[in-house]
This record gives C-alpha cells, structure tokens and sequence, in this order.
C-alpha cells in the first residue's frame, strides 16, 4: 500500500493521486474529499425567493458560524457566496458586544 504525503498551498488544489496503484482509475482529490460539516442552520429572513441563514459548520477541526445568502432552486436552497464566516472566537467578540450592536441599531432607527 502506497502512502500519501501531506499536501500545502496550491499542491491540494489540483492534487490526484492513483489509489490503488493498478491503473484502474481510482483516484482520490484530497481537496475534495475534506468537507464541511453542518451542526445547525437556521432562517433568518426569507424574501423574494431568497434567503439568509444562520449555519454553525464544522470543517477540519474547526467550528464557524456563517452567516450567508442562499438561493432557491427546485424547492432547496443552497449557499451563495454572499456572506462571512466567522470563527468561533470571533463570534463569541460579536455575542460580547452585542449590547452596544443593538444600541447603535436602535439609535440609528429613531433618527
């Protein structure tokens, strides 16, 4: 069995590699086989066929909160690339100054 090396910078990008060693055409893209994983999504707003979600995600390790548009097609929704994902250490700065968000929201809103 043969073994892989770990790839850095633009090697995963267009990396495959022959599995098996026997010319079958079994091949495995290291850049696509690592994948995020969704723990929770959840709707902010829905309008005019599009929507904004809420999504915490676990990818390599890592947990982001992500707060993205997505689109409608045939009944599903999926992501665009409108949004930001956020750390979870970034976000908890966000939960922290959460007070002071919705006092400049609010001020802003009765001026």
């Amino acid at each position: 069995m043969k073994t892989i090396k770990p790839l850095k910078g633009r090697q995963m990008d267009s990396y495959e590699k022959d599995v098996d060693g026997g010319g079958t055409g079994v091949t495995t893209n290291m850049a696509r086989d690592v994948k995020a994983t969704t723990v929770a999504k959840l709707p902010i707003s829905m309008k005019d066929g599009r929507a904004k979600y809420v999504a915490v995600r676990k990818f390599r390790g890592q947990v982001y909160v992500d707060v993205r548009d997505y689109y409608e097609s045939n009944g599903q929704y999926f992501p665009t690339k409108k949004g930001i994902p956020l750390s979870a250490r970034e976000f908890k700065a966000v939960l922290m100054i959460s007070k002071n968000i919705n006092r400049a929201i609010y001020s802003g809103e009765n001026q």
